[in-house]
């Protein structure tokens, strides 16, 4: 593993970027600027390496603008909470509604926006730490956040764990955003995907979900066998959001969630997970390019992810697992995104 210090700083922390290595030749660069990951080099067939994550070239970009999530661990809670308000114990707690009156991915200044400290790394691993005040963003108990990065076996792997001195919702995920052919190959054409979910969550006009389901046997939904990734279709949940982006509920025989498979590089992508939830999301820059890596100017549905998590606003919708973290107790989960070349 090497470390690399960018020269910027945030109150005495330096901006670090960590590069990972295992031994079939999968490469990382690791950033504490929100714990995410930069880059993720994988094999090519007859030689050499592609990176296959969307981003940006500096790392302390998300700390001075805002813009696209390019690999950033998500949190306090992902995904959208109504109103940026829930009710527990007696108390209403009022979050920041940073997102078209509601919260999201864990506020305006959310773990995206931290910087973190390295507490261990190795040739394969490093692991980086927050401390989220009591009240940061509204959120009740003060948070210690750790996250660990590996690389082993063909397989980046995400172990989360945090724990509270007071009740506090909590789901944290990571923000990849992978195309399989390389980061500026354009759009998904080839991508295949078999996702192992016969529901989605349900979401209302505002894109929060209201506690009811959708079957997605027949649907432009239906993953649960290989099917393009790119699809065409029509349906009412896909008129609040424009394109894919949606929970996929996952059965309590959790282990492998999705598959996706490349015909243009030969590459395949498993998803493991223990979190209840995934969400599937497509970009669409085809309204508002962005300028990435090297210059790259990516455009139209070039990205996809796949976001293991509580189901959005579960705090307020008892049918759903619950992401409350109780105080003392510890909160672990992982994630691995495993790969074939």
């Amino acid at each position: 593993m090497s470390e690399r210090r960018t020269g910027r700083a945030v109150n005495g922390v330096p901006v670090c970027v960590y590069t990972l290595r295992d031994a079939s030749g999968l490469a990382a660069e690791i950033s504490n600027v929100g714990a995410a990951v930069l880059s993720l080099l994988v094999p090519c067939q007859g030689g050499g390496y592609d990176d296959i994550l969307l981003g940006q070239d500096e790392p302390e970009s998300r700390l001075i603008r805002w813009g696209p999530m390019f690999g950033v661990t998500l949190g306090r809670c992902a995904g959208r909470i109504r109103h940026g308000i829930y009710h527990h114990g007696g108390e209403t707690v009022v979050l920041s509604p940073n997102k078209m009156g509601h919260h999201c991915h864990g506020g305006f200044l959310g773990l995206d926006k931290r910087l973190f400290v390295c507490d261990s790394y190795s040739e394969d691993s490093v692991t980086l730490s927050y401390e989220s005040l009591d009240r940061d963003e509204g959120y009740p108990g003060c948070l210690k956040v750790s996250v660990t990065f590996t690389l082993k076996n063909k397989a980046l792997e995400i172990r989360y764990c945090a724990q509270s001195d007071r009740d506090t919702p909590v789901s944290l995920s990571n923000h990849l955003y992978f195309n399989l052919s390389g980061h500026s190959s354009g759009e998904l054409a080839g991508h295949r995907m078999q996702l192992h979910s016969d529901r989605i969550v349900h979401l209302d006009g505002e894109m929060v979900p209201d506690g009811g389901t959708v079957g997605v046997a027949g649907t432009v939904f239906d993953f649960q066998t290989p099917a393009p990734l790119l699809k065409d279709g029509t349906h009412e949940q896909m008129h609040h959001t424009g394109y894919f982006d949606h929970t996929y509920l996952l059965s309590e025989e959790r282990g492998k969630a999705a598959t996706v498979w490349d015909d243009a590089s030969g590459r395949t992508l498993t998803l493991y997970t223990d979190m209840p939830a995934v969400h599937f999301y497509v970009n669409n820059f085809a309204n508002a390019p962005c300028t990435g890596k090297a210059g790259t100017i990516y455009a139209g549905k070039c990205a996809f992810c796949l976001q293991p998590l509580y189901p959005a606003n579960a705090v307020n919708l008892p049918v759903f697992p619950s992401p409350m973290l109780r105080a003392g107790e510890r909160y672990e989960h992982k994630t691995k995104f495993s790969f074939t070349w």
